[in-house]
């Protein structure tokens, strides 16, 4: 059986005409935008069907309303580690502790009851 390669071509990115590296639409300008944009999390018991549906509608939602925030799927032991380095915490269970974010009821992104009050608690909280 004959084996096929690829070779993926990587261009330097342009320089300006001072000599400085315009990185624009390069792999550091978009390292740069993920890293400053808002962070919110989602989790649920398994951190697998439900927080991915969530979080595939909440990224939806927030586009749609021109927030430039990520969200990231976790998993419910993990959450501790990245509530730090997040504006939200989009929870699909019961919570029965205390965080400095604001807890969203993921829930509703579920079911659509209360979805709009639930989306705008997390507007506020990207902005």
């Amino acid at each position: 059986m004959k084996r096929k390669y690829f070779i993926l071509k990587v261009d330097k990115a342009p320089t300006s005409i001072g000599g400085e590296r315009n990185v624009s639409g390069g792999f550091e300008y978009e390292y740069e935008r993920m890293r400053d944009m808002k962070r919110v999390i989602v989790a649920c018991g398994s951190g697998v069907a439900t927080s991915q549906t969530v979080a595939s509608k909440v990224n939806r939602l927030l586009k749609e309303n021109k927030i430039d925030a990520r969200v990231d799927v976790v998993d419910l032991k993990s959450i501790d580690r990245h509530i730090d380095s997040s504006v939200a915490y989009i929870a699909i269970t019961k919570v029965t502790k205390e965080y400095p974010i604001p807890v969203i009821n993921g829930i509703a992104f579920l079911t659509g009851v209360n979805q709009d009050a639930e989306l705008k608690k997390l507007i506020e909280a990207c902005k």
